[in-house]
């Protein structure tokens, strides 16, 4: 039983390592969909640098370098995830539409191997994009940028963790629903992002409006991720707190993930045919 848990397990790693080549090999094919998504979170924060220096001149006011700063990370931030979900979302889709989803469950005895190798794929490009625009960064805002090594490395982990784990939940939804386009519009659009403070401070908000950003788990990953570069507005405590609640977020995106799954099994058990479900 040993062995064979071994040889399943090996099994498993060695069809996550075929998704990562076959996804790269699209890539390598492809170069210009690579640069067009790397250089997304540039061309999003060009508008808002643009457009507060164009009102600080015209009210005469002094738009601060912080200000740019704190728009340029949560650009950053949500390009992670944002990236995540399409790459790993619309990867599953395509095995579906491509009707090799069944082919993939069959190899494996599972999806995780499709997933896990689109999330390998979609992590290393992440990496590479931060490193890309922590050059971009220091370059721009030398002077303002007060790194705290050990706070930004745990939030990075959660960063990655919460966006993984929400991009799986996100790929079943995609398995199941009909209509797709609104659901990633609300996500990745403009809604979500300025409710949880991607351009501005959610104190800003009205207080109903407030509340509700702070239900929702990426006001919080913009708030760790901030807090480890730059001067913000929430304590040690308040860092702390926010932590604690992103991993209980995991924790149940982690369980609802699980059983969705499990789920689903018994659909393609009942109808025979992953596209049917």
């Amino acid at each position: 039983m040993e062995m064979l848990t071994l040889s399943n397990t090996k099994i498993n790693m060695l069809n996550t390592l075929a998704v990562l080549k076959r996804l790269w090999m699209i890539r390598r094919r492809y170069p210009a969909s690579y640069w067009i998504k790397a250089l997304g979170p540039l061309m999003t924060y060009l508008p808002f640098a643009f457009l507060t220096s164009y009102l600080s001149r015209v009210n005469h006011a002094e738009i601060s370098t912080e200000v740019q700063l704190y728009i340029f990370t949560g650009v950053v931030v949500f390009s992670v995830i944002t990236n995540n979900l399409s790459d790993i979302g619309f990867s599953i889709l395509q095995e579906k539409q491509m009707g090799t989803l069944s082919l993939n469950f069959m190899v494996s005895s599972s999806l995780h191997p499709l997933m896990n190798g689109a999330l390998l794929y979609s992590m290393i490009f992440q990496l590479i994009n931060i490193g890309l625009f922590s050059f971009l960064g220091f370059f721009f805002f030398q002077g303002h940028i007060n790194i705290d090594f050990s706070h930004l490395t745990l939030s990075l982990i959660l960063l990655f963790f919460f966006s993984s784990q929400l991009s799986f939940l996100y790929s079943y939804f995609l398995l199941h629903a009909k209509e797709r386009g609104t659901v990633h519009r609300i996500l990745t659009g403009g809604l979500i992002p300025m409710m949880c403070g991607m351009t501005f401070s959610v104190h800003l908000f009205p207080q109903e409006i407030y509340f509700i950003s702070q239900m929702i788990p990426m006001t919080h990953l913009l708030d760790i991720v901030r807090y480890s570069l730059i001067e913000s507005d929430i304590s040690e405590a308040q860092y702390w707190c926010k932590i604690i609640y992103l991993l209980i977020c995991i924790l149940v995106l982690r369980i609802g993930n699980h059983k969705l799954y499990k789920i689903m099994i018994r659909k393609v058990m009942r109808n025979g045919d992953w596209e049917k479900i």
